[in-house]
C-alpha cells in the first residue's frame, strides 16, 4: 500500500486531494495511510510510529488502557473502529453518526463525525478505505433552546432573544431561503389560491 501511495499518480493525488478526512486501515487496526486533511488535524504533528487509528487521531480514549488504541473501554463502542472493521469484512457503510474525541495543543475537543467506509484489497490484504466528514459545526445546535411561544425567538446564551434565522446562522452553517407553505397559504394569500384554482379550472 505505501508503494502504491508514494507513486505521484492518480491514486495519490484523488487521496490527497479528498477535502475531508481519509484513511486507509488494515485488519490488525493499523493505519497504513492518511490523506492530507488528516496530517493537518493536529496542526500538522508527525504521525506516531505506532500506526494504530487512536494514536494517528490523537483519541483521548488511547490513554484509557495502557496498551493503547482498541483496548480501552470505550473503544468497543467507537463508531470508527466499528465501521473499519463492517468494510474489511467486505461491507459498504455510508454517513454513520460518531464522534471522535481529540488533544489539539493541550485541550479536549469533541468532533461530530459522519463516518463512511468501503472494502478495499490490494495484493491479497483486505483494507478499509475510511472518511470521516466532520460535521462540528453543523451540528453546534444541540441541548435545550428556549424559544418564545408567540413570535419563536430564541434566547441566546447572553440571554438576548434573537430571531431564529439570525440564531441558526450564527451557530451553524446553514442558511436560509423563503417559500410559503399550504397552510400560510390559505391563511394569509386565500385571493391568490382562489383565482389559482378558479384559473385551473378555466384551463380545463
Amino acid at each position: 500500500m505505501q508503494e502504491l501511495l508514494k507513486q505521484e499518480g492518480f491514486f495519490r493525488k484523488l487521496f490527497d486531494a479528498l477535502p475531508v478526512m481519509a484513511l486507509i486501515a488494515s485488519q490488525r487496526g493499523e493505519v497504513l495511510a492518511v490523506n492530507e486533511v488528516t496530517k493537518n488535524l493536529t496542526g500538522g504533528l508527525p504521525l506516531p510510529e505506532t500506526k494504530r487509528g487512536g494514536d494517528v487521531l490523537h483519541c483521548l480514549h488511547t490513554k484509557d488502557d495502557p496498551r493503547g488504541c482498541g483496548f480501552g473501554p470505550y473503544c468497543d463502542t467507537c463508531k470508527i473502529r466499528a465501521t473499519a472493521l463492517e468494510a474489511i469484512a467486505g461491507q459498504t457503510v455510508k454517513r454513520v453518526k460518531g464522534y471522535l474525541d481529540i488533544e489539539i495543543d493541550g485541550s479536549a475537543e469533541r468532533l461530530s463525525l459522519l463516518i463512511s467506509a468501503s472494502p478495499l484489497e490490494y495484493k491479497g490484504e483486505k483494507l478499509a478505505v475510511v472518511i470521516l466528514e466532520d460535521v462540528s459545526q453543523i451540528t453546534v445546535l444541540s441541548g435545550i433552546l428556549q424559544a418564545c411561544a408567540y413570535c419563536r425567538n430564541i434566547r441566546n446564551e447572553h440571554g438576548v432573544w434573537q430571531d431564529i434565522e439570525s440564531y441558526v446562522r450564527e451557530h451553524s452553517e446553514a442558511e436560509f431561503s423563503h417559500g410559503i407553505c399550504p397552510n400560510c397559504i390559505r391563511e394569509h394569500h386565500l385571493d391568490y389560491l382562489k383565482n389559482i384554482n378558479k384559473d385551473n379550472k378555466n384551463g380545463d
